[in-house]
Order: structure tokens, then sequence, then C-alpha cells
């Protein structure tokens, strides 16, 4: 039996009567993106009222037609979302997002190429946050060729941000795809320091002897740092890491003077034995010296593996030290969960 236009719309009009208005609207399949957008045109009001959009969607090449036809219009009835989240599986260089305006955006969390996102975000200066997967193979980041003067929260590969990171930026996380990859290599081909930036978080490699004096040399005020140690082979876990020279480790900490909070993620362990305070005491105070001006809290969580827990190499421990009255006290945290980890 055939079903006839009007009877498909009465029945979506049926839905439509037992779904209510969701200003969060997460939708995980073409189909329910179809679906959404059938709503939402027989009454508006289902995509008006939507302020977050989520969009995890896996593209076959068999429903890339309908994909590119349908998530334009899903935008265009969503006006007022002020975060959009869109992640398609497999990466494709769609160029639907091209004319698409949302006043109201605040925030654009994409998977995307970085080529297909310039007019989208050239079209809308309301954005103030930008998450961003792989950039694709260009050798200088699409992204250059856009104002971003208007973003001030940046998350994207460390390879993209000399080209797209400017000085009015306070909140940067920076990425590494590999461990060989080295941070401070891209930290050094900022024109200027940052001197609005304040929180960071960075990807590091083993290797990476300079990442913390390249860090203090760009970033200068940071007041938050987070190193998170990249994952490499279990082999790793017995290399020394930047802050093994910890003369020079504590006297780059002095360059960093408005640093109040330092968080490191790690594979390896700051002593022989993981969770050996009396070890670790000495190694957070050759840190810290006897007067850093600033810095007050100091967390490192060891032996972690690449996926936040501690099966990879044996029992993780989350140390921590903080400054009140200016006494440096001690913490220590046996197979801690990320969530202990997640401070800013």
């Amino acid at each position: 039996m055939v079903t006839t236009r009007s009877q498909h719309q009465a029945t979506i009009l049926e839905v439509a009567s037992k779904t209510p208005l969701q200003e969060t609207k997460r939708l995980y399949s073409v189909e329910e993106l179809i679906s959404f957008v059938e709503l939402a045109t027989v009454d508006p009001e289902y995509g008006t009222v939507v302020t977050f959009l989520r969009l995890n969607l896996t593209v076959s090449s068999l429903n890339r037609d309908i994909f590119d036809k349908y998530l334009p219009t899903c935008l265009v009835l969503t006006p007022n979302v002020t975060i959009l989240e869109l992640y398609v599986v497999p990466v494709i260089p769609t160029t639907a997002l091209s004319d698409i305006l949302l006043p109201a955006i605040e925030v654009l969390e994409t998977n995307l190429p970085h080529r297909v996102l310039v007019p989208f975000v050239g079209r809308n200066p309301s954005i103030r946050a930008l998450q961003l997967r792989h950039c694709g193979r260009a050798r200088q980041c699409a992204l250059s060729t856009v104002t971003l003067e208007h973003v001030n929260e940046i998350h994207c590969p460390a390879k993209c941000a000399p080209a797209i990171v400017h000085e009015k930026v306070d909140r940067l996380r920076l990425d590494i795809r590999r461990n060989s990859d080295l941070s401070s290599e891209f930290l050094s081909r900022f024109r200027a320091p940052l001197s609005t930036l304040y929180v960071l978080t960075i990807e590091f490699g083993v290797e990476d002897a300079d990442i913390l004096r390249a860090i203090a040399r760009n970033m200068p005020w940071l007041r938050n740092l987070k190193m998170i140690e990249k994952c490499g082979s279990p082999v790793h876990k017995h290399k020394a890491r930047p802050w093994a020279d910890r003369a020079r480790w504590s006297g780059t900490l002095q360059k960093l003077p408005q640093l109040e909070r330092l968080l490191i993620s790690t594979h390896g362990a700051l002593s022989t034995t993981v969770g050996d305070h009396s070890s670790e005491e000495g190694i957070f105070r050759r840190w810290v010296g006897p007067s850093h001006p600033s810095l007050s809290y100091i967390g490192v969580w060891q032996r972690v593996s690449s996926s936040g827990s501690s099966h990879a190499f044996g029992d993780n421990v989350f140390s921590e030290w903080s400054r009140e009255d200016g006494i440096w006290r001690g913490k220590w945290t046996k197979n801690a969960d990320v969530d202990d980890f997640a401070i800013f």
C-alpha cells in the first residue's frame, strides 16, 4: 500500500503530538536526521526551541547525497542553536555548511576538515569557541584565511595553532597526532607571545625536552597549565621525561610568574617506585624552589594508560601538592579516575 503525502504528513503530526519539545537535540543516524527535519518542517517550534544540537552520524556512500541535502535544512530549521556539535564518520569534505547562518551560535565542535569550515566560520562571527579535530593534508591550515578575532577559546591540532591562534585567545588546547611530534616546535612558530592566554592544555611527546621552555616563552602569563603526555609504546614508560632535568624544569617554572596550577598526565613515574612519598616530596620541592611567586597546586597523574585507566602499566597514582599559608602538603590517590584529573 502506497502512502500519500497527506497521509505521511498526518503521521508526522501524530508523532509531533506525542513528542515533547527539547532544547537539547541529539541525532545519531541519517534516519534520525531525516525524521527530525520532517517534524520541524511540519511544526517549526520543534526546531526553533533547540539551543544545543549534537549530530553524530555515520554517513555511507549510499546516503551521502541525503546527508548533504538534510544537514543544511536541519540547521536552517534550528536558528537559535548556541552549541553545535557535528561529527561525521567517515570524515567527509561536505559543503553543506557553506551558506548556513546561525545568529546565536557560540560553540562549534566538529571533526570536519578545516577547509570545509572556512565559509561557515566566516559567516558566523558570534562563534566564541572552536573545537576542531584533524586539519587535513594541507600544509597550511585553511582557517588561516579567516578572521578569528571573535573566538577566544580554541581547541585544535598543534600544527594549526601558529596560523589560527591570535593574541586575544584566553583558553587553548593543542593536540598532537603522534608521540614523535614535538609540540615545542609548533609553539616556536608563534609570531608573538600570547599575552592574554591564561589556560593551556597541551599534549606532548615523551622526548619533547623543550616543551615547558617553549610554553614559558610563548605563553608567559599562564595561570593554569595542563600537560598530557601522548600515548607511546610501553617501552616509553622508562624514558626520561622533560622534567628529568629538575634544575632546568624549576628554572623554567620561575619564568611563568603567574602560574597557579600545574597538572601533568604521564605514562611514566616521578620516582623509581610509584607512590614513594618521600622521593616525590623531594622532586616537588625542587620543582617549586624556595619562592615560586604564585604556584599553589601541582597534580601529577602517573602510570596512565592511553585510555585513562591503569590497565596498561599497572596501578596509577594521582599525586597532588597544594600550598596553603606557605606550607606544601601532599596527597596521593591510587587508581585515580579520569574525572579526578578534569580540574579545569
